[in-house]
């Protein structure tokens, strides 16, 4: 979901849904873990507002008045905000979350850019052309995938400050064409040969930009990956 509004539309869609089921007196437990998931409603209502305070966590919400909003739809209960005051609320809010993305990105820009310009004097570190910085952890012997090759790769991604936001099962690679990634990938994996693992430090521009992903990744983030390719499906 790229914005707020993708959000707020689930949202209404998982209220509007659930109204007809739910118990107005029920109450909801801090946590859920009392919860049962053992039929497919339950499960299945479990997973739609994981998926919503997923896409939320990326977003600079006011926690306790989103789940207050939640659990009045859920309930049944009036609206404490008219429909008018319901639009401008939004509207407010998508300001807020402009401003307060260009604020984060602009500083993790800055940090981005102190820590690449630090990162490019080690030894081993190369930089391309484009701004991309990559490590060889060791080579491989096998061919090197085109852009539009498929490869099947291990890799552990994170923020320069160290935080894991994504990795791969070792017994599950992950399957991709290279053209079909982040820039910084696309380029990084043209670099490397089939067997190959490699450190790729990407800036935002060869990233994300500023526009933050569910998890840990924000607006303006230089991201970090370890990156090797176990297999070579297309030539």
């Amino acid at each position: 979901m790229k914005d707020w509004r993708v959000l707020l539309l689930l949202v209404c869609f998982v209220g509007v849904g659930c109204q007809q089921v739910a118990d107005p007196s029920s109450t909801l437990s801090p946590t859920g873990s009392d919860v049962a998931l053992d039929t497919a409603q339950q499960r299945g209502s479990y997973a739609q507002g994981w998926g919503v305070g997923r896409q939320g966590s990326s977003m600079p919400l006011d926690n306790e008045a989103f789940i207050a909003g939640m659990r009045d739809a859920l309930s049944g209960a009036e609206s404490r905000l008219t429909d008018a005051e319901m639009q401008q609320a939004m509207v407010d809010f998508n300001a807020f979350v402009t401003e307060a993305r260009t604020g984060s990105a602009a500083e993790n820009r800055a940090a981005g850019a102190a820590f690449l310009e630090q990162n490019a004097q080690r030894e081993g570190v190369r930089v391309t052309d484009s701004g991309l910085q990559y490590e060889v952890v060791f080579e491989g012997d096998g061919a090197r995938p085109k852009e539009t090759d498929v490869v099947k790769v291990l890799y552990r991604g994170t923020r320069i400050d160290g935080e894991v936001f994504d990795e791969t099962d070792p017994a599950r690679p992950a399957q991709f064409s290279v053209n079909q990634v982040i820039a910084g990938w696309t380029e990084g994996l043209q670099l490397m040969s089939l067997g190959a693992k490699y450190k790729l430090y990407i800036p935002a521009d060869l990233a994300y930009g500023d526009s933050p992903r569910p998890g840990v990744i924000q607006p303006g983030d230089t991201l970090v990956f370890d990156v090797e390719i176990v297999e070579l499906l297309q030539r």
